[in-house]
């Protein structure tokens, strides 16, 4: 059967502004439905009929899509809000907390970083997951900071008593004074047990941050000032982990990255980071250089202006 573009149009003036049914149409012109699916799928191919997403969300799908093509992500998901502070942290730990429900019943360990955005997770997970057998949640590095609300321990533990299974802590400091001393604490049997543990992590969830004095890390004497001045003679942008690197993503220091008590910046299993904020957008950028995570949670603006970086090259 040849058709003409004015029967085609016809087609699809009943089943886009009339709403009838394909079988419906069918029945009208006396077609077979298939034969209804095939000439409204010429009807688009010949542009007579152009659908149009108009919702928010689909332009987010769009820079998602390009984030993971041009930084060769595993996944994007880019939270549209145009927040700042505590109320940005929030919108990103539920983006977080809604990615995590479809993740977790497929992994056996999840790794828990720290940070004040990922403090906000626990609050928006619901508690009705269902996990694998002997699933477990385990702290990537030392729990003893001054700021409880976002080191690893509250976090992880938070989480685990959503989900009521059990979470495995380093009960050391997240950085010690010297090297002799983290080496000291590693090779305590209850401490080593856990490294060794992190070994088997399939997921992890990290948070990411940028070399300013509001930091918290720097807030909080993670770092001292000579150690501050290194890191910024050395042109560092961000830390994972505690881990610092530069704007190709490189730890630049060796001599801190050994006073860390913490599994590697970038362990077997994937990586997901949430993180968002013009304070951050170097940080979170270097992170991709450098392929450091796997997986990206952010916000609108930062995913945009990565987007334009990634062309730009």
């Amino acid at each position: 059967m040849n058709v003409n573009d004015d029967f085609l149009v016809r087609l699809s003036w009943l089943y886009y502004e009339k709403n009838l049914t394909q079988s419906e149409i069918a029945k009208k012109f006396n077609l077979s439905r298939m034969k209804v699916q095939r000439l409204l799928i010429e009807a688009k191919n010949k542009q007579i009929v152009k659908i149009e997403i108009t919702h928010p969300f689909y332009n987010l799908l769009s820079i998602e899509n390009e984030l993971k093509e041009i930084y060769s992500l595993d996944d994007a998901v880019v939270v549209p809000t145009d927040t700042k502070g505590n109320k940005l942290r929030k919108d990103l730990a539920k983006e977080a907390a809604v990615y995590l429900e479809h993740l977790l019943p497929r992994v056996q360990v999840l790794g828990v970083g720290m940070g004040t955005t990922l403090s906000y997770i626990p609050d928006f997970l619901s508690p009705n997951i269902k996990t694998k057998k002997d699933f477990k949640i385990v702290s990537l590095l030392g729990n003893l900071l001054p700021d409880i609300s976002a080191n690893p321990y509250t976090i992880g533990n938070k989480i685990a008593e959503k989900l009521h299974v059990p979470f495995f802590s380093i009960w050391a400091p997240a950085k010690v004074e010297s090297i002799e001393e983290a080496q000291a604490f590693k090779s305590q049997k209850w401490i080593s047990l856990i490294l060794e543990m992190i070994k088997e992590v399939q997921l992890s969830i990290v948070g990411i941050g940028a070399l300013s004095k509001d930091t918290l890390m720097i807030k909080h004497g993670f770092l001292n000032d000579d150690e501050y001045s290194e890191l910024s003679s050395k042109a560092a942008v961000g830390n994972i982990l505690g881990y610092w690197y530069d704007a190709t993503g490189k730890i630049v220091s060796e001599e801190i990255s050994k006073k860390i008590i913490a599994s590697d910046v970038k362990i077997k299993g994937k990586t997901i980071a949430v993180a968002g904020g013009p304070e951050k957008y170097n940080a979170i950028l270097a992170s991709l250089k450098g392929k450091l995570i796997d997986i990206l949670i952010t916000d609108e603006k930062i995913a945009r202006d990565l987007v334009k970086e990634g062309k730009s090259r």
